[in-house]
């Protein structure tokens, strides 16, 4: 090779694009040369990504290739993907061969959202009982959360999602079913990061039933919901003047405390104000911010 007097070298961004057979599950890629006209000499290094995670490639042909470690790549390519370098290699001449080979895999359906905790809690007042609903989750792509077994006499509906106040929707596949939006006061560089995001819902409603009188039944209904749970947790606060028997998936007898404590919900949304070093914040914090705002 003829050597100038210049040692210059540059970053060069190609895109290209070939169709391909769908229906072929192995793929052979010839990757495109690149050469400078006019230049002296020519050398530089060549790095293999991959953005597909069901794409698996392999080596078919090199040919005036040697491999290389993808440190040896220079920083000005290797900063520009977040994607690990699966094959590199360098070469002294642009009149190298490349040949790869592609095998699609099929993807499998995953869980959009993972439930880590469900806390339910009724208080029982004459023929009025107030239904809690609290639950926490990760979700990716999820927009509504559908609860099930509502019961058709429940009314006043209160819906707090991410500690902000938001409107259940009426739907879902069952006539009993409401549909919880997930995209309130979710915190949006963690979700356009592609991230799972935390959400905390609030839900509350009241339902009737016949008096109790000496001797009566009523029954809870937990809202049910089509996605793994970690963790279950009921509390029911029912009026001292009678003895209770329960029946149900949760057993025949109750306890005094909970094997697990109650989670708390949260809030992405953030307020601005002066307090005093160690302050400890509470809920009440939260309604002043609402009376200063």
């Amino acid at each position: 090779f003829k050597s100038s007097n210049l040692d210059s070298s540059a970053t060069l961004h190609v895109h290209t694009e070939s169709d391909t057979d769908a229906a072929a599950k192995t793929q052979k890629l010839e990757l495109p040369r690149i050469e400078c006209v006019g230049a002296l000499r020519q050398s530089g290094h060549i790095g293999v990504i991959k953005v597909a995670n069901s794409i698996e490639l392999h080596l078919q042909k090199a040919v005036g290739l040697a491999r290389a470690e993808p440190t040896d790549i220079s920083s000005q390519l290797r900063l520009n993907t977040d994607l690990p370098i699966m094959l590199a290699y360098k070469y002294l001449n642009p009149t190298y061969t490349l040949h790869l080979s592609s095998t699609s895999h099929t993807a499998m359906d995953t869980l959009e959202a993972v439930i880590d905790r469900v806390h339910y809690e009724a208080l029982a007042m004459d023929n009025h009982v107030m239904h809690s609903v609290l639950v926490m989750m990760k979700s990716t792509k999820l927009q509504y959360l559908e609860l099930q077994g509502i019961p058709s006499e429940a009314s006043m509906f209160t819906l707090i999602v991410n500690g902000v106040q938001t409107k259940p929707v009426k739907g879902g596949e069952t006539d009993d079913s409401l549909l919880v939006p997930l995209l309130v006061g979710i915190n949006t560089e963690t979700a356009n990061d592609g991230l799972a995001v935390k959400t905390s819902i609030e839900l509350r409603f009241f339902t009737t039933h016949d008096p109790l009188g000496e001797e009566g039944h009523f029954v809870l209904h937990l809202p049910q919901v089509k996605l793994p749970i970690s963790i279950v947790t009921t509390e029911l606060r029912l009026p001292k003047t009678h003895s209770y028997n329960f029946t149900g998936d949760f057993g025949s007898k109750g306890s005094d405390r909970l094997k697990y404590p109650v989670p708390s919900a949260f809030s992405y949304v953030k307020g601005k104000r002066v307090v005093p070093k160690g302050y400890k914040f509470s809920r009440l914090d939260d309604v002043l911010e609402d009376e200063t705002s």
